[in-house]
C-alpha cells in the first residue's frame, strides 16, 4: 500500500472564477505477483474503490468518493491537509491513511496502490 505522486499538474481557471482545488488521481491494485520476483516489477490494474477523505487533526470525514471503473477519481476540496483511505474491490486490506496537501487553485495528484493480498512462493 503506497502513495506515489503523479506528474505535477494544476487546474487553471478563468480570472473571474474561484479557483478549484482538491484531490485527483487513480486507485490501482497490484496484480498478485509472487513474493519472490526476479525480473520486472509487479504490474497493477485499475481498482474500483470507495475512498474516504478526512481531516487529519480529528479524523472527521470531510468527503467520500467512489472511483470509476478505470480507478480514477476527483474530489473538490478547499486548500489544506487531508488524509485519504479506503477499500477496493479485490483487496482484503484497507488502504492505510495517506497524507495529501491540497494547494489553493490546484488538484493534488495521487496514485493509491491497494494490496491484492495474493502471496505465493516459487
Amino acid at each position: 500500500m503506497a502513495l506515489l505522486p503523479l506528474a505535477a499538474c494544476g487546474a487553471k481557471v478563468d480570472a473571474g472564477h474561484r479557483p478549484a482545488s482538491g484531490i485527483a488521481g487513480q486507485a490501482v491494485i497490484d496484480a498478485g505477483c509472487p513474493v519472490l520476483r526476479t525480473a520486472s516489477a509487479c504490474p497493477t490494474r485499475p481498482a474500483t474503490a470507495h475512498l474516504r477523505v478526512s481531516d487529519p487533526t480529528d479524523g472527521r470525514q470531510v468527503r467520500a468518493v467512489d472511483t470509476g471503473p478505470d480507478g480514477r477519481f476527483r474530489v473538490a476540496l478547499p486548500a489544506g491537509h487531508y488524509e485519504i483511505d479506503g477499500r477496493a474491490d479485490g483487496s482484503p486490506l484497507p488502504l492505510a491513511p495517506v497524507s495529501v496537501v491540497v494547494a489553493a487553485g490546484r488538484f493534488a495528484p495521487v496514485r493509491l496502490v491497494f494490496d491484492s493480498g495474493v502471496r505465493t512462493v516459487r
